[in-house]
Parts: C-alpha cells; sequence; structure tokens
C-alpha cells in the first residue's frame, strides 16, 4: 500500500463518526423496546380473546401416531 492509497482511505474514513460510547447505543434499543412493549400491552389489554386449551388438548390427544 502506498502512501497515496493510505491517504485516500484516511480521506475516505474520516467520514465515519465512532459508534456512541458508555452504552447510549444499548439504552436507545432497550428504551424503545419497552416502549414498544407498553404500547403493544396497551392494544392487546382492550381485546380478550383468549381460546381455552381443553378443546385443543383432547382434539391432540384423539390423534393416533401409529
Amino acid at each position: 500500500m502506498t502512501r497515496r492509497d493510505r491517504e485516500l482511505l484516511n480521506k475516505q474514513f474520516g467520514r465515519v463518526t465512532p459508534a456512541p460510547r458508555n452504552g447510549v447505543l444499548i439504552l436507545a434499543v432497550l428504551g424503545v423496546f419497552l416502549a414498544g412493549m407498553a404500547v403493544g400491552g396497551s392494544f392487546s389489554a382492550h381485546e380478550d380473546k383468549s381460546v381455552p386449551l381443553s378443546p385443543k388438548i383432547s382434539m391432540l390427544s384423539s390423534v393416533s401416531l401409529h
């Protein structure tokens, strides 16, 4: 690699900023995740579409695996 190549590489990588330090990125991702969980929980709290498991279990027990 020549001196000219190094200068060009330094010029190209000079625009790249380093990743945030001190866990800023981790805290941001965690905050977005928790906010999504809160919003999703508030939407699902209004609808109760639970299906009892007993019909599914009885249906599975009637199926023969032989």
